[in-house]
């Protein structure tokens, strides 16, 4: 009988678990920031008559200055682990 979850699966145990768990950030941080700004590319270029649709160029560096940071901080916790 498997007692462990999806989740268990997906991330291992431990130490393992932790390094997962910052490479699963990094990639869906990745992953989200390539697909809005997909989306705003193809928001812009499907309504570039409408007034009402923002600066492109803008809204791509608002959405990257959310997603990079938290890149930063998951980098920054598995490369800034102490070993003992």
């Amino acid at each position: 009988i498997d007692h462990h979850g999806t989740i268990t699966n997906t991330i291992g145990t431990g130490e393992v678990a932790k390094d997962s768990i910052i490479y699963l950030v990094i990639k869906w941080s990745f992953i989200s920031g390539t697909i809005i700004s997909f989306l705003l590319i193809l928001n812009n270029w499907f309504f570039r008559e409408n007034e009402k649709v923002p600066d492109l160029t803008n809204d791509i560096k608002v959405t990257w200055s959310i997603i990079i940071p938290i890149i930063t901080l998951a980098l920054g916790y598995a490369f800034g682990k102490s070993k003992k």
